[in-house]
Order: C-alpha cells, then structure tokens, then sequence
C-alpha cells in the first residue's frame, strides 16, 4: 500500500506539474493577447485621427470654395448693376 500511496503522489505531482505549465503558457498567451490589442488600439487610434484630420480639412476646402462661389456670385451681381462687362480681352464694356 505504500508503494501505491507513493506512485498516487508522484502522479498528483506529476498533473500537478503539467497543469503549471499549461497555465504558464494559458497566462503568457493572455499576455501576449493583451499586447498586441493594446497595439492594434494604438494603431486604430492613429488612423482615427488622421481620418479626422483628412475630414477637417475637407470641411475647411469645402468652406473655402464657398465662400469664394459667393464672392464669385457677388461679383458678377455688381457687374450686372452696374451695366460693366468684360470682353474677352480684358477691356470693360459699358
């Protein structure tokens, strides 16, 4: 009966053992997980930002190109007041 008690404890330390290493790897793959979302977070960030980025400035053209159609528009109603055309050649007709 010893002998069986020793060769149940060697087995228990044995399962034991095994059951450690496969947690050692379950925790370093976990980690390892871990690293490479905080990673790929930090990636989507950037690329967010840039998005953001490209957006505002889109805005900005857009605001831009509207404010000069406007100014454009306003140009050409002074120019139908005022009875003052533009040929071709850059003199002004009256």
């Amino acid at each position: 009966m010893v002998a069986r008690d020793k060769n149940q404890g060697r087995s228990l330390e044995e399962m034991e053992g095994k059951l450690s290493q496969q947690l050692q790897k379950l925790m370093e793959g976990m980690v390892n997980m871990n690293d490479r979302n905080v990673q790929t977070d930090k990636e989507l960030m950037e690329i967010k930002q840039a998005l953001g980025n490209a957006k505002q400035k889109d805005k900005e053209i857009d605001q831009n190109r509207t404010e000069s159609s406007v100014g454009g528009d306003r140009a050409q109603e002074f120019c139908n007041a005022t009875g003052d055309f533009q040929n071709s050649n850059g003199k002004f007709l009256t």
